[in-house]
């Protein structure tokens, strides 16, 4: 996933859960 590239680049670990929860629950989450 591009999530880790990302949280990696930018040190910003939001981007990761975003992206995990979008994934798996994208209504329960929003």
């Amino acid at each position: 996933s591009d999530a880790f590239k990302a949280m990696n680049d930018n040190g910003d670990d939001q981007l990761l859960m975003n992206d995990v929860f979008e994934d798996e629950n994208p209504e329960e989450w929003k």
